[in-house]
Formats: C-alpha cells, structure tokens, sequence
C-alpha cells in the first residue's frame, strides 16, 4: 500500500470506520468515473478549486 503523507509528510488523524483521507488531486482523479464520489465531495472539490482560482 502507498505511503499517504500528507504535504508536510506527517500522517493524517484516522477517520471514522469506513471514511479515507484523500488529497486534493485524488479527489479530482475521482471524478473521472461515475459514482465513485457522492454529491457533497464533488461539491467540496468544486469550492475548493474555486477558493484556488483554477
């Protein structure tokens, strides 16, 4: 399994059973396929990309 540092190279606090940390760019790899992200990540990755200005 890939080592998933964050940008600062520390670990992230675990979630809740059954959640995952994902970066940013995962995120938006995600999108690409149908039903893989619900409707509040995509909202959240559209409000970050905005906050971003891209």
């Amino acid at each position: 399994m890939h080592d998933r540092r964050g940008d600062r190279g520390r670990r992230p606090r675990p979630g809740p059973p059954g959640f995952r940390w994902l970066t940013v760019g995962r995120l938006a790899d995600l999108t690409r396929h149908s039903g893989y992200l619900n409707v509040q990540a995509r909202t959240l990755l559209a409000c970050l990309r905005y906050a971003q200005g891209k």
